[in-house]
């Protein structure tokens, strides 16, 4: 269902609030996981298995949640159930630091909060389909939310790692606190037959654009799991960690303001193309810069690279996946262009770090990006010199049951 503008009111502020706090998690979780795995005396393999795990986990929940959205009565208490969850999960990371403690508690966070970004996103997009309210202004919520949190982190994580777990967790509370204020959305296909997710596969876009980002996020992946990691090597300590995050995530404000006149007038495929360029480049530069504030400047580019993708992404699938299948879509691009990217990068990575050494391995994702550009690149070529008659349809085919 879609609320009128009158519900969600002049200002969405419950929303902006939703998307500050979820993010503000990522920005004390994400930013210091690596760290603290690190200070407890664990390997580069042994982070690198933890964090593959944990993916394969969010790789085979993704899917499932998605379905259990396109069902749901209420897709807002399914969101709080996995905000909830995964609270008490980050809240008591801590209390141990055998292995098995830590793989248990990662793959059980990553079960249930893998999918809340996206469920987020399905929730927010239905709500403003008929409103004045624009999807990148809203996610300027989680921008500014990231950004300061993770420069409280920063400045409190040379104090004590450890301590920012439990407030993590309080945050992902507050998030479900704060969803109250939300209008509820519903699944689509709660009862009766169901569109068979088939359908997706149909959308040669959609998959041409899920294949290539996950070659973009193989290298951010990489980057989220060991960035912090290896910028401590060069000298950074939790502060400068914590202000070089904040001020990346800051730069996403302005593509966030003209996102939409941008994706607009560029299409979404040349969008994810540029966003592409940058990813290569900055994982070049990521490789090669051994100066800490140089490092700072390097790092800049943030702002035009995931949350580009994240945009487009989210934008093109609430326009053109059927309504019975939002969730199932926006699990599915989780689960190939998110999810297996985490695995590969994550798992290989950590080997790839004790063999090579970090640098190294973030020259490789930079070739392999710019690489990937490339390829989709000529793709895009190919598909324009093609008379569209023979090329087949772009949009998702609905089945006859389904149309009206």
């Amino acid at each position: 269902m879609s609320p009128s503008a009158g519900r969600i009111g002049r200002l969405p502020i419950w929303y902006l609030l939703v998307y500050a706090l979820t993010s503000g998690f990522g920005g004390v979780y994400n930013t210091f996981l690596g760290v603290y795995l690190k200070d407890i005396g664990c390997t580069g393999a042994q982070i690198g298995q933890l964090l593959a795990a944990t993916a394969v986990v969010a790789l085979l929940s993704q899917p499932f949640w998605g379905l259990v959205g396109d069902r749901a009565r209420s897709v807002n208490g399914l969101f709080r159930l996995l905000l909830s969850v995964s609270a008490v999960a980050v809240a008591v990371f801590p209390l141990s630091r055998s292995y098995a403690w830590l793989l248990g508690m990662m793959a059980l966070f990553s079960f249930f909060s893998s999918s809340t970004y996206f469920l987020q996103d399905v929730i927010t997009l239905q709500n403003i389909e008929r409103t004045q309210h624009k999807y990148g202004t809203i996610r300027l919520g989680a921008t500014i939310g990231f950004a300061v949190a993770a420069t409280v982190a920063g400045a409190f994580a040379d104090r004590g790692i450890a301590w920012l777990f439990p407030i993590a967790g309080g945050i992902y509370a507050l998030a479900a606190l704060a969803s109250l204020g939300i209008p509820n959305v519903s699944g689509h296909q709660p009862k009766g037959p169901k569109m068979p997710v088939s359908v997706l596969l149909k959308n040669r876009d959609l998959v041409l654009l899920a294949v290539f980002v996950f070659f973009l996020n193989l290298g951010f992946s990489y980057f989220s799991g060991f960035f912090s990691i290896h910028y401590q090597a060069l000298g950074a300590d939790g502060a400068l960690i914590g202000l070089t995050w904040t001020m990346s995530t800051l730069l996403e404000i302005p593509f966030l303001i003209f996102a939409d006149r941008i994706v607009r007038r560029l299409g979404t495929k040349p969008t994810v193309l540029l966003a592409g360029v940058v990813m290569g480049a900055r994982w070049l530069l990521v490789g090669t810069v051994t100066d800490v504030h140089a490092m700072l400047a390097v790092n800049l580019l943030h702002g035009l690279t995931l949350i580009v993708v994240i945009y487009c992404m989210a934008t093109f699938i609430n326009r053109e996946v059927p309504m019975e299948l939002k969730s199932t879509a926006q699990g599915f691009f989780s689960l190939i262009a998110m999810g297996v990217p985490r695995i590969v990068a994550s798992f290989l990575g950590g080997y790839a770090n004790d063999a090579f050494g970090i640098p190294a391995v973030f020259l490789f994702f930079g070739a392999l990006t710019l690489a990937a550009v490339l390829a989709f690149g000529a793709v895009l070529l190919w598909r324009r010199r093609v008379p569209p008659t023979a090329l087949p349809p772009e949009e998702v085919p609905i089945p006859s049951e389904w149309a009206g």
